[in-house]
């Protein structure tokens, strides 16, 4: 599970250097995609866990 969060944040962390040189609204998708992904995978583990 941590190592989707850190995968999660790096993709963040790019999404965000990529909305610096390219302009907020071809990046929010990224940033969308991203958040997503880590809301998913947080959600997933807690039905996971007992």
């Amino acid at each position: 599970m941590a190592e989707k969060i850190k995968r999660a944040i790096q993709l963040m962390k790019i999404a965000a250097e990529k909305t610096r040189k390219y302009g907020k609204q071809r990046c929010s998708n990224a940033l969308e995609a991203a958040g997503e992904a880590l809301y998913t995978g947080v959600k997933n583990n807690m039905k996971m866990s007992p």
